[in-house]
């Protein structure tokens, strides 16, 4: 809070409420980072199964054709 003593012709209430909504715009800053570091990954890993499989079905696709 104390980067808001320059807004000290701010009424009280509302300093602690534009405090109150940093604190909380930070808190979910924190979790989506939280949840992008720990999706990042998995999607990344399924970009690559789904290449692979692609790939796989474009060689397989001629002898998917003689069944």
């Amino acid at each position: 809070m104390s980067d808001n003593i320059a807004n000290a012709s701010l009424p009280l209430p509302l300093v602690l409420l534009l405090d109150v909504a940093s604190q909380l715009a930070s808190a979910v800053a924190l979790v989506l980072v939280c949840i992008l570091a720990i999706n990042a990954p998995i999607i990344a890993t399924t970009c690559v199964a789904v290449a692979t499989l692609e790939r796989l079905l474009q060689s397989q696709a001629p002898l998917l054709q003689l069944l």
